[in-house]
């Protein structure tokens, strides 16, 4: 048992100075990274006005792909409550259809129930 309790502690104090270690590593490169950026900024500045303007996406395309996309949009949302709404009629049918089935069985069963009433009814 005191082995299993001398290892968590060493694992531990590894995780603790791993974690000290990374947090100084990623310091020091803020700084680096800072200083090397104040100096980039001032050689690369039309390098970087250029990649901005042609890496970008022109304003009319835009709008001609968000139309384009809006169009399809409203089309296959009217395409979807269409075709629910056939879907639905055909569900309302059948359903009448059964009710009619069932409606006729009753009354079929209720006239040869009333037959077989009148005719035991004669005989006695």
């Amino acid at each position: 048992m005191e082995f299993v309790g001398i290892q968590r502690v060493r694992s531990r104090k590894r995780r603790r100075h791993l974690k000290k270690q990374r947090r100084e590593q990623i310091k020091f490169e803020v700084k680096s990274a800072k200083r090397l950026g104040f100096i980039s900024e001032r050689c690369n500045i039309f390098i970087s006005k250029e990649k901005l303007i042609t890496d970008t996406m022109q304003a009319n395309s835009f709008w001609e792909n968000y139309t384009a996309a809006q169009e399809w949009q409203k089309r296959h949302s009217i395409i979807w409550w269409k075709t629910r709404c056939i879907a639905l009629e055909h569900e309302n049918q059948i359903l009448r259809d059964k009710l009619k089935s069932v409606i006729r069985e009753k009354d079929q069963r209720h006239s040869l129930n009333v037959k077989k009433k009148m005719i035991t009814s004669v005989r006695m």
